[in-house]
């Protein structure tokens, strides 16, 4: 047996020589995968197709968030427009158009500044039938009790609506919920 004939630039066949008497084959030359010579370009596939989809979520999450912001505004608008509330079942609405308006840096408590506490707390609140909030929770933690607290109060006290109305145009107890991000400034 004789050495193997390369196969012609270009192939993926690898060119292969017959070894001793123990017969072993050996690689000579020929194409390789880049992808197979390294774990490293696969991770990084993974981690690009991961960051990726977080991006995805991210984006449909703020685009949902916009749109509920505009939803609000316009209700608001109208009202505003109108003087009055909207007949038939219809959600409450911010006199103020957005509700993060109510918040302001002023708001940021002094000792989670000291502390460099920030996050973000979801907070769910009751609009009574006077368009006035009456009770108010965190429905999910920031992680510091005190970034949770002043976000209630906050909207205790600044919070104003148009009521909500039932189906014969009546005021009615509703609910509404939103993300509060507490963000000190970078440096």
């Amino acid at each position: 047996m004789g050495d193997a004939e390369p196969d012609q630039p270009g192939d993926d066949v690898a060119a292969v020589k017959a070894g001793g008497p123990d017969r072993r084959a050996t690689v000579l030359e020929g194409p390789t995968s880049r992808l197979g010579q390294t774990a490293v370009p696969a991770a990084l596939l993974t981690a690009a197709v991961a960051l990726l989809g977080a991006i995805m979520v991210l984006a449909a999450i703020a685009t949902h968030d916009w749109i509920e912001r505009r939803r609000d505004l316009r209700a608001a608008q109208d009202v505003a427009a109108t003087g009055r509330a909207p007949r038939g079942p219809s959600p409450s609405i911010s006199k103020a158009g957005d509700e993060l308006s109510w918040f302001s840096a002023d708001d940021y408590p002094k000792e989670s500044m000291r502390r460099d506490e920030q996050g973000t707390v979801t907070v769910r609140w009751t609009i009574g039938v006077d368009g006035r909030v009456s009770e108010c929770h965190a429905a999910q933690s920031s992680g510091f009790p005190r970034l949770d607290a002043v976000s209630c109060g906050v909207l205790v006290k600044r919070a104003r609506y148009y009521p909500a109305r039932d189906a014969q145009g009546r005021p009615m107890v509703s609910t509404r919920e939103r993300r509060i991000t507490w963000r000190l400034p970078e440096g």
